[in-house]
C-alpha cells in the first residue's frame, strides 16, 4: 500500500496546525500569578473528623497556632 508524498505532507501540516492551536490555548502564568493561585488553594477549608473511642482517643484535640487556641471535637466533622 503506497502512500503518496503529497498526502503525507498534508497530514503532517494538519498535525502541526493542531499542535500550534493547542499550544496557543495554554495560558502562560507569571511567578506572581502562580504564587497567588497556590495561596488560594491553601486557603481552602477541608472537612476533618478526628477518631473517637472510649480509650486513648476520647479527649478533644487542643491546637495552638500563632497564639490562638482551637479545640477540635473528636467524632464531629469540622472544617480546617
Amino acid at each position: 500500500m503506497a502512500v503518496k508524498k503529497e498526502n503525507i505532507i498534508d497530514v503532517a501540516e494538519e498535525i502541526v496546525e493542531e499542535v500550534n492551536v493547542e499550544a496557543q490555548e495554554i495560558p502562560v502564568l507569571t511567578d506572581a500569578e502562580q504564587i497567588q493561585q497556590a495561596n488560594e488553594r491553601l486557603k481552602e477549608r477541608v472537612p476533618y473528623m478526628a477518631f473517637k473511642d472510649d480509650g486513648k482517643y476520647k479527649d478533644d484535640i487542643v491546637v495552638i497556632v500563632n497564639g490562638g487556641n482551637f479545640i477540635i471535637k473528636r467524632g464531629v466533622i469540622v472544617m480546617l
